[in-house]
């Protein structure tokens, strides 16, 4: 399977995205699968995993959609992560969560990193198919109170 990743791959501990992302490419690589970053190839993947929005705006997104690419989307909180562009507020929303509510209607399947992230965006609008992968946590010795 050919996937598109829209990521900028840091080397060192520079955030959860860039762990979570690594690994992840890092395992479809080793199950064989052909991960590609070039904008440019995106419109002839099988599936477009969606990361960072410094790097995609919504054009882009839109494009993918009419390419007939599936989309899944890694949606995050951005008050407190990303450059300021993203972590900026806008009548009292962070643009990082606008950007991410926007590709909503384009988008197949969201992941997110948190149940608190998932209600978070819920209460902003977000509806849809969506999955919670937990980001960085080593759940064999972490494990979430209820």
């Amino acid at each position: 399977m050919k996937i598109f990743v829209n990521r900028k791959a840091v080397r060192g501990p520079y955030g959860g995205e860039n762990s979570f992302m690594g690994a992840l490419c890092r395992w479809f690589e080793n199950k064989g699968h052909n991960v590609i970053s070039a904008k440019e190839d995106s419109k002839n993947c099988d599936i477009a995993l969606l990361n960072a929005l410094t790097l995609i705006d919504l054009e882009f997104v839109k494009s993918l959609c009419v390419a007939g690419v599936p989309i899944v989307h890694r949606k995050t909180g951005m008050v407190v992560s990303g450059p300021p562009e993203i972590r900026m507020r806008v009548n009292g929303v962070v643009e990082g969560d606008r950007k991410q509510i926007e590709f909503s209607p384009f988008i197949q399947h969201s992941i997110f990193q948190s149940v608190y992230s998932q209600k978070f965006f819920s209460n902003e609008g977000f509806c849809g198919d969506f999955s919670v992968i937990p980001n960085g946590v080593d759940e064999a010795k972490f494990s979430t109170l209820t």
